[in-house]
């Protein structure tokens, strides 16, 4: 959906097992020992933690968000399932590595990261008639 509003690729990678080391992890340890030894009575402290805790060049930005940031996806359902196979014995969705949403509405899979994307998942698109949405026209998942 994100991918056909704003007209752009988006590549989603999943982790392999094993394999796990990402760039956010030394984001993590950085908050991680700022925050040894310290209390923290409220989430908001965790703000000005986070905000002091890189020290050697810019800070980290934190957006504080609330509950309207949180929208419901429940009803978006253009595909009823991003499994790539079909019958038993093809990849499940397990299996999957990674996913790319392309602005036309197709969505492209990898079993490893090596490979070549294959073509667009098998057509699975929802029976239900659903008129495109935007993000704006989505209803918050949260009232307070």
């Amino acid at each position: 959906m994100l991918a056909k509003e704003k007209g752009i690729t988006i590549t989603q990678n999943y982790l392999e097992k094993g394999h796990t080391q990402m760039e956010c992890d030394s984001v993590h340890s950085v908050i991680e020992r700022k925050k040894k030894n310290r209390d923290i009575y409220v989430p908001a402290q965790y703000v000005h933690l986070i905000e002091d805790a890189k020290t050697k060049s810019s800070p980290y930005r934190v957006r504080y968000i609330d509950h309207a940031f949180f929208k419901d996806f429940s009803t978006v359902r253009e595909y009823s399932s991003i499994r790539p196979g079909r019958k038993a014995g093809d990849p499940t969705v397990v299996d999957l590595r990674c996913l790319k949403y392309l602005p036309s509405g197709e969505i492209h899979w990898k079993l490893r990261h090596t490979d070549d994307w294959n073509h667009q998942l098998p057509s699975r698109k929802s029976s239900h008639n659903q008129q495109p949405v935007t993000l704006d026209q989505l209803k918050p998942l949260y009232h307070s």
